[in-house]
């Protein structure tokens, strides 16, 4: 099964950053992200994709950048955009982003990989971002 050993090939991965004295636990091993360099919008602003494809990444890492949460999800499928939100006072990670598919298969698959799973002392959640006019009654 292709997803069990994609899995197995990311839980047993660990990245060491210069910028960080200790390990943190990363999804990708250095491996997988050569085998897949990202391909996504490196603009500032978050591109969506068809409904069904857009996800909502709560729980990241303080030290995610956008490059990081496109390699974590790139295995899955086509990422075509993929944002980390900063907060514009503090110039830190708010953790929590938007990652989006090209199509919705991939956006299921990634959502059931990486919804819950563990990256350093965090658990991330992984959902499917409603569409702006969800909330609406009418």
């Amino acid at each position: 099964n292709k997803l069990k050993d994609l899995k197995a090939a990311i839980y047993s991965s660990t990245i060491c950053r210069k910028s960080s004295p200790t390990p943190i636990w990363h999804p990708l091993s250095c491996h997988l992200a050569m085998l897949f360099p990202p391909k996504f919008s490196s603009t500032n602003k978050q591109i969506e994709g068809p409904e069904g494809c857009n996800l909502f990444i709560y729980h990241l890492p303080q030290e995610f950048t956008d490059t990081d949460l496109a390699s974590t999800f790139l295995p899955f499928g086509n990422v075509i955009s993929a944002k980390v939100f900063i907060d514009k006072q503090t110039n830190l990670s708010k953790c929590f982003g938007f990652v989006s598919f090209d199509n919705p298969e991939s956006a299921q698959v990634a959502i059931k990989a990486m919804n819950g799973f563990q990256v350093g002392t965090k658990r991330l959640k992984v959902q499917l971002k409603k569409p702006k006019d969800a909330s609406k009654p009418y």
